[in-house]
């Protein structure tokens, strides 16, 4: 697996987000990337949907061969947010249990391949990273 970290994960240009719907401005989501030996960075979501993958034309991608180009995608409806596989080789999983498309809550872990991402409604997990956030649609460091 290819090691991951802020310069290998990148994002849309700035008019390919101008298009993009956000994530309601009351909501505050993060993934935290779970790393080896417990390191881990957080991403905060404002696009919606979100499109994670390896391609150059997803919202958040992750470079690593484990990830299909166009993996999954996560998305605020109807008051919840949904996960949905996008034909992805490896799949996408939540909490250790393969899905198609599922709900997701605050906590739940999503495994991409080898990736593993915390799902974090922001203010609802007694792990609150707010001072770790670094946006999308912000340069990445």
């Amino acid at each position: 697996m290819e090691d991951i970290n802020d310069s290998t994960i990148v994002k849309l240009s700035s008019s390919d987000e101008r298009k993009a719907a956000h994530m309601p401005r009351d909501l505050k989501v993060v993934l935290l990337l779970v790393g080896n030996i417990g390191e881990s960075k957080s991403y905060r979501l404002v696009k919606n949907p979100t499109i994670i993958g390896r391609g150059a034309e997803v919202d958040m991608r992750i470079p690593d061969e484990c990830i299909s180009r166009k993996h999954t995608k996560i998305e605020f409806s109807d008051g919840k947010f949904h996960v949905t596989d996008m034909n992805s080789t490896n799949g996408t999983y939540v909490n250790e249990a393969k899905v198609v498309e599922a709900s997701i809550k605050s906590g739940d872990l999503l495994t991409l391949g080898d990736i593993k991402l915390k799902f974090i409604l922001e203010g609802t997990d007694p792990d609150d990273i707010r001072n770790k956030l670094v946006g999308i649609g912000e340069d990445v460091k």
